[in-house]
């Protein structure tokens, strides 16, 4: 399957699976090769096990389990037999379920081919296409999203924009506020300011006669 170095090294080497999509989904250039190899990660994680691989993975087990003498025509019986039985099943689940007999205390004999079936569709295997498609979806799933460009400032304003801007804005006060504008005709009167012998200063006396007459 072509995949390039970088992206082989993360999906198919890397022991630990949150390392491989975190370094994969934080680079944009690995996450559309991810998706784009997801289809044929998908198909070889899926894909039967060869009549060549099944071969290869009982006939490694014959120094363990010696086979008898047997014609050509036993042979092929033999092992048509397995190729029947274990056809729509990964090479993965066939090594697993071999590897499971061999450890097995009743491996005694070589596994019958009904028995490795068992074996190979109850015992967990590492199938390492279906992990690599497992972190590129995880990780294009997850990718992270190209930041948004700069926002460039523009110019100060000058005292006369922010002037407008200031008068606006008491106008949509007043607009909201009837009463902002009558308060407004009213200067309170200075704190400071001398008071005679009623208490009251004379800021105050006009005050409250323009108010109440």
């Amino acid at each position: 399957m072509p995949l390039s170095g970088p992206l082989s090294s993360w999906l198919l080497t890397e022991r630990s699976d949150a390392v491989a999509v975190e370094t994969i989904r934080r680079s944009p250039i690995l996450v559309e090769e991810a998706k784009a190899a997801m289809p044929a990660l998908r198909q070889a994680a899926l894909a039967p096990a060869s009549e060549a691989q099944i071969r290869a993975i009982i006939g490694q087990r014959f120094a363990l389990f010696p086979q008898p003498e047997r014609s050509d025509g036993e042979w092929a019986a033999w092992w048509a037999a397995y190729f029947e039985a274990l056809a729509d099943l990964t090479p993965f689940a066939v090594e697993a379920g071999m590897a499971a007999w061999v450890r097995s205390a009743d491996a005694e004999f070589m596994c019958k081919p009904g028995k490795l079936r068992e074996l190979a569709t109850t015992v967990p295997s590492d199938n390492r296409w279906a992990k690599a498609h497992y972190r590129a979806q995880k990780a294009t799933a997850e990718a992270v999203k190209p930041e948004e460009p700069a926002r460039v400032a523009g110019p100060n304003p000058t005292r006369e924009e922010i002037a407008d801007v200031m008068a606006s804005f008491k106008m949509t006060m007043e607009a909201k506020d009837p009463l902002l504008k009558m308060r407004s005709k009213f200067e309170r009167p200075s704190p400071c300011a001398r008071v005679d012998n009623t208490g009251v200063s004379p800021e105050m006396r006009a005050l409250l006669q323009q108010r109440y007459g």
